[in-house]
């Protein structure tokens, strides 16, 4: 249920940008449209219901919406000691500038965990899980290397969480530098699962919380296209199912008497509001790195 994602430079705009739900001009249609990551296909009307973990929310927008809130992952973020409204774009760079790294433009600066909600999880306890994924990653990764961590609830398939970090490596000296390739190892991987399903366990009180499940070794190896096709129509029928009651129950509060059609503002007003934020070039970004 979680993957991690190594990236070079020239996607971290266009990453961040899906993350935080901006959106873009087509040209061919004249609408806006959010930008998408891969396939993955995103209804307009849940994305009210997306929240962010990482910097944590401010606890007068956290009550707002009725969102749990870790007073650990607050502490953690103290500890940082930087704005929780700095853009994320800049609070990568920032990382990026201030850490020895190689100068190639191809190197893997920024990863990505991408974490599903299981099927062993309530949704109920979605909120819960989530913050526990994202508080797991922070002491594995380093809460200053930390980029941000976003739940997404209005695509197609499971709910999940982004957790996006600079991958920092720390010499038996001290010396500090960014190498995914030392940090994201084998060894690495092979105690991640097992170490976020011991986290789970204890903090929600579950056996089995859908981390190590064991299913590709049981299918013997990874799934063909019509198995993971069979298997988005069971999730459909089952779990699918609950997180449409959950999110049609959470929606109307958070929403008020706004009607959902109006939750998506044409392309022109969008324009005249100045909300498009198109994602910088790979020129713009190295020129403002070096700035």
């Amino acid at each position: 249920m979680a993957r991690v994602v190594k990236y070079q430079v020239r996607a971290v705009g266009h990453l961040i940008a899906h993350y935080e739900r901006r959106q873009e001009l087509n040209e061919k249609t004249g609408e806006m449209e959010y930008v998408k990551f891969g396939n993955r296909d995103i209804d307009p009307k849940w994305t009210p219901l997306n929240y962010r973990v990482w910097p944590p929310l401010e606890e007068s927008v956290a009550y707002e919406r009725e969102l749990f809130q870790s007073e650990e992952l607050l502490e953690l973020w103290r500890g940082v000691g930087t704005d929780s409204e700095e853009p994320s774009l800049k609070r990568f760079r920032r990382i990026f500038d201030n850490t020895p790294h190689a100068k190639r433009r191809d190197l893997n600066c920024f990863c990505e965990w991408v974490i599903s909600l299981p099927d062993e999880i309530p949704v109920e306890r979605m909120q819960e899980f989530f913050d526990l994924c994202m508080r797991y990653c922070v002491h594995e990764y380093g809460a200053e290397n930390m980029v941000g961590g976003w739940v997404h609830v209005d695509e197609d398939h499971r709910p999940h969480l982004h957790v996006a970090f600079v991958p920092v490596v720390t010499d038996k000296d001290g010396n500090k530098r960014i190498c995914a390739k030392d940090l994201i190892d084998r060894k690495h991987l092979s105690g991640w699962h097992g170490g976020l399903t011991a986290v789970l366990q204890k903090a929600m009180d579950i056996e089995n919380p859908g981390i190590l499940n064991g299913k590709t070794a049981a299918q013997g190896g990874n799934r063909t296209v019509k198995q993971m096709k069979a298997s988005d129509k069971a999730y459909a029928r089952s779990k699918g199912k609950e997180v449409d009651r959950y999110r049609k129950s959470h929606l109307k509060p958070l929403t008020g008497t706004q009607k959902l059609e109006n939750l998506v503002t044409d392309a022109e007003e969008r324009k005249n509001q100045k909300l498009i934020q198109p994602s910088p070039s790979r020129k713009s970004f190295w020129r403002s790195s070096r700035n």
